[in-house]
C-alpha cells in the first residue's frame, strides 16, 4: 500500500478577496515590518556606521597616497633639477618626498588612533609639524614651473600646486571625520545600553532544592549459615560395614572439609580412598543424612 499524498490547501479565496497579489503584499508587508525593526535597532546602526567609517577611511588613505605619489615627482624635479642620473643625489631626491610624507602617514596615525579612543588631539607641536610638512611639499612643487623656465607654465602650476593642497586639506579632514563617525557610532551604543536592561548586581540568592531524606528501613540480618562440624566417621559410616583400614582416611577428609566450613563431597571420599562413586555416595549420605536419618547399607 503506497504513501498517499495530502491535497495542498490554497490559501488563495478570491471569493473572500484574498487573492495571490494580496498575499504577495502580505509578505513584503511583513518584511517591511521586519526590516524597519533592525533598521531601527541601535546596534545594527552603530554596525552599519562603523562599516562606513571604515570605507570611508580606506578611500582617503588611498587617494592620501596617491596625492604624494604624485608630489614626490615635483620634489625630484625640485631637488635632482638638471643633474645627471649618475649623480647620487638625483637618486637621493626620489626619497625626501617619501620621508615628509611617511611621518605625515604616521601623525595622522596618530591622530586617528587616539580620536578613536575619544581623546582629543590638543598638541600644537603636531600641527605645526604636519602643516609645515604640507607646506614644504607644496613649495617644492609650484617652485619648479614657477622659477624654474623662461616663463610660467600656469597649467603645470595649477596641478602641481592643486595637489599638494588637496593633500593637506584630506589630512585636516580626516581627523574631523574620525571624530564625526566615532561620535555616532558612541551615540547609538549609549542608545542600545538604555534600551538593554542591566543585570542585577546583587541577585537574589536562588534557593536550594530541599532534598527529602529516605527512610532507610533495617533490613534484619539473615540468620548465619551454620558451619560443618568435624563428624565422626567411624560412628556415621558403622552400618555400611567398611574396612576398618579406610576408617583413618575418610576422618582425615571429613576434617579437612570441616576446616573449609564445607560438606564432604564425593570427590573428597574418592580422594581420600579408592572406591566406585556408588560406595562413595553412600558414604557422602551417611556423613550428611538426610532430614536427621542416616542411609542404610
Amino acid at each position: 500500500m503506497g504513501w498517499r499524498r495530502k491535497p495542498r490547501v490554497s490559501p488563495v479565496d478570491v471569493e473572500g478577496g484574498v487573492t495571490k497579489t494580496v498575499i504577495r503584499l502580505r509578505h513584503r508587508q511583513a518584511e517591511s515590518r521586519n526590516l524597519r525593526t533592525l533598521a531601527d535597532d541601535p546596534d545594527v546602526v552603530a554596525a552599519r556606521l562603523e562599516r562606513t567609517r571604515r570605507r570611508i577611511t580606506a578611500g582617503m588613505w588611498w587617494f592620501l597616497a596617491a596625492g604624494l605619489v604624485f608630489t614626490t615627482a615635483g620634489v625630484h624635479e625640485f631637488i635632482a633639477g638638471d643633474r645627471e642620473i649618475t649623480d647620487p643625489l638625483w637618486w637621493a631626491a626620489w626619497f625626501v618626498e617619501p620621508m615628509v610624507a611617511g611621518i605625515l602617514i604616521l601623525l595622522l596615525n596618530w591622530e586617528s588612533e587616539i580620536l578613536s579612543r575619544g581623546i582629543e588631539p590638543d598638541s600644537d607641536q603636531t600641527t605645526n609639524l604636519k602643516r609645515f610638512l604640507l607646506f614644504c611639499t607644496f613649495f617644492m612643487n609650484v617652485y619648479p614651473p614657477l622659477f624654474g623656465g623662461d616663463g610660467i607654465d600656469f597649467g603645470m602650476l595649477f596641478i602641481k600646486g592643486m595637489v599638494p593642497v588637496i593633500v593637506f586639506l584630506l589630512a585636516e579632514a580626516m581627523p574631523v571625520v574620525q571624530r564625526r563617525m566615532r561620535q555616532a557610532i558612541s551615540d547609538c551604543y549609549a542608545t542600545a545600553r538604555m534600551h538593554t536592561p542591566e543585570p542585577d548586581p546583587n541577585p537574589a540568592p536562588t534557593p536550594e532544592p530541599v532534598v527529602e531524606e529516605e527512610t532507610v528501613t533495617p533490613v534484619p540480618p539473615e540468620d548465619p549459615v551454620p558451619h560443618p562440624v568435624s563428624i565422626d566417621v567411624g560412628a556415621a559410616v558403622r552400618g555400611l560395614r567398611l574396612p576398618d583400614s579406610v576408617i583413618p582416611a575418610l576422618q582425615t577428609a571429613a576434617d579437612a572439609a570441616a576446616a573449609e566450613s564445607r560438606p564432604v563431597t564425593v570427590e573428597d571420599i574418592r580422594t581420600a580412598v579408592r572406591v566406585p562413586v556408588p560406595i562413595a555416595e553412600r558414604i557422602t549420605a551417611a556423613l550428611h543424612p538426610v532430614n536427621g536419618h542416616q542411609l542404610n547399607a
